[in-house]
């Protein structure tokens, strides 16, 4: 089985009563596509900035996972401030910045039409899920 990872690629800032972590790689699709890779071949669809690093790329392409649908776009990687409180459950959006995503609507290669038989979708607009899995005939699966 392969899967097709569509969400987000982004720069998160995050506050814990523990401490603070500024633009570190984050979003959906990230952390998605590392864990389910240790089971199954995965696609990436997203969209990232001219300012996403060569290193956050290098950490899926070393890991084998296929980002041939990211899209790079002119301008700034979607970005995410959040602070978590003492109960972990529990979180504010302090900022949310789509940038490049804002005016995205992903698109999946040929092959990865063909060959993929389960699609997730991070939380992302509602069409982007349903127009991405109907595209590949696919089971979607997503955020509970």
């Amino acid at each position: 089985m392969s899967i097709v990872a569509v969400g987000f690629l982004a720069y998160d800032t995050v506050e814990t009563p523990n401490g603070k972590v500024e633009e570190v790689l984050g979003g959906g699709a990230s952390y998605f596509a590392i864990a389910a890779r240790f089971f199954s071949p995965v696609s990436i669809v997203a969209v990232v900035g001219s300012d996403f690093k060569p290193e956050d790329f290098q950490l899926f392409t070393d890991r084998n996972i296929d980002v041939r649908g990211v899209a790079r776009r002119e301008g700034k990687t979607t970005r995410w401030h959040g602070r978590y409180h003492e109960d972990m459950n529990m979180r504010d959006t302090v900022a949310l910045s789509l940038n490049v995503l804002e005016n995205f609507t992903p698109e999946l290669l040929p092959d990865q039409r063909r060959f993929r038989n389960t699609c997730w979708t991070s939380c992302t607009a509602p069409n982007w899920s349903w127009l991405t899995c109907m595209t590949i005939g696919s089971r979607t699966r997503g955020p509970a």
